[in-house]
């Protein structure tokens, strides 16, 4: 079965920036963070595990940290079926990091207008 891959890496850029502007030095890049992935046209996580419970623990340990989480997806389908896909597995990562430990005040998701928004300026980008 053919599984395209799916990339989080604003997360985990987010994390590390998060840490930054908080008032913490790190030495972690974003080639630190495993990529977290998703099963083809779906909300369900096929990897990504150590780095999802990496941050979990980060925010367990420092409640004053905070992080935003968007989900993504690759463009084949309809904006809408996007959106709501994206939306879903920004949802599936904040569940994950809430049941490792991380509270629900510490991680936002960004709403659908916001995500519209992205969307558009993304693919005026890439018209040229």
């Amino acid at each position: 079965m053919y599984r395209r891959p799916l990339t989080w890496l604003a997360l985990l850029t987010l994390s590390a920036a998060a840490l930054m502007a908080q008032g913490q030095s790190t030495t972690a890049t974003k080639d630190d963070w495993e990529e977290i992935n998703f099963e083809t046209n779906s909300a369900v996580l096929t990897d990504g595990y150590p780095s999802l419970l990496r941050l979990a623990e980060l925010l367990t340990k420092n409640p004053g940290y905070k992080v935003r989480v968007e989900g993504h997806t690759d463009g084949v389908g309809s904006k809408r079926a996007n959106e709501k896909l994206g939306m879903q597995r920004a949802q599936a990562v904040k569940s994950f990091l809430e049941k490792y430990g991380a509270r629900p005040d510490q991680i936002s998701e960004p709403h659908r207008e916001w995500a519209r928004q992205k969307l558009a300026m993304t693919r005026r980008k890439a018209a040229g």
